[in-house]
């Protein structure tokens, strides 16, 4: 083993009796503090700003929509993370998703993103990324720990007769679609009624 974390080390011990799900969760909560939190500090400077000179006008509509892109793209990118079961590595990306039969995966590789290798296609997992360092040094950790669990399991996984796996559209989780909203409200708010 390699340096993998507490968790990741107990989920691969237990595959295949537990799945294994590689994210993220301190990269995620932080990206989800400056998103809500942005919209947050809007909507409270809209509402009670310590002075009056510092309430948005008409003309600052459009910081509501650059920073919805910003906070809101960071967010969608720390909530991607890699499930392996005992049929299919599944790759959650912002937006879009695939199931891939292990059966059908011929290569796992390292990289900045770890990529899965199919006869078909090649799939790259942005919730196992690997840091600059890493890739500079050539010693890729927990990435590593997670090729060797894919190709393993996809020796002894079955049915290769499943249908090509292929990205599918991933709508995201009910936090963005809300705090997105607050971001559009308030542009439309200070567009309309300031």
């Amino acid at each position: 083993m390699t340096r993998l974390r507490p968790r990741t080390a107990r989920q691969i011990a237990e595959y295949p009796a537990t799945p294994v799900v590689y994210r993220r969760p301190v990269l995620r909560v932080l990206f989800a503090l400056f998103y809500g939190g942005t919209a947050a500090l809007l909507v409270w400077m809209l509402v009670a700003p310590d002075q009056p000179s510092d309430r948005p006008t008409s003309e600052d509509w459009w910081q509501a929509p650059v920073l919805l892109l910003m906070f809101g793209s960071a967010y969608l990118y720390g909530s991607s993370h890699l499930v392996v079961d005992t049929t299919h590595a599944r790759i959650y990306n912002p937006l879009r998703r695939v199931a891939i039969p292990l059966a059908h995966v011929t290569d796992v590789a390292p990289g900045s993103n770890l990529r899965v290798a199919t006869g078909y296609a090649t799939f790259s997992a942005w919730g196992a990324e690997a840091a600059n360092v890493q890739v500079a040094a050539d010693s890729y950790g927990t990435q590593s720990d997670l090729i060797a669990l894919i190709l393993s399991a996809a020796r002894t996984a079955g049915n290769a007769a499943d249908p090509r796996a292929r990205y599918r559209f991933s709508p995201p989780d009910p936090f963005f679609w809300i705090v997105g909203c607050v971001y559009v409200a308030i542009a439309l708010y200070e567009v309309l009624a300031l």
